[in-house]
């Protein structure tokens, strides 16, 4: 197994931050959120 997730330092500063809506810009961010597993297709 391998450790994944934020560092400590961006999770610190994740937990601190105001919460608000904020663009991130110069990045392809996506996050993907099913109720069923993925399956590929040809």
């Amino acid at each position: 197994m391998l450790p994944h997730g934020p560092d400590a330092e961006a999770s610190e500063a994740a937990s601190a931050a105001e919460l608000k809506p904020h663009e991130l810009k110069g990045t392809m961010a996506l996050l993907f959120e099913m109720r069923l597993p993925e399956q590929v297709t040809a």
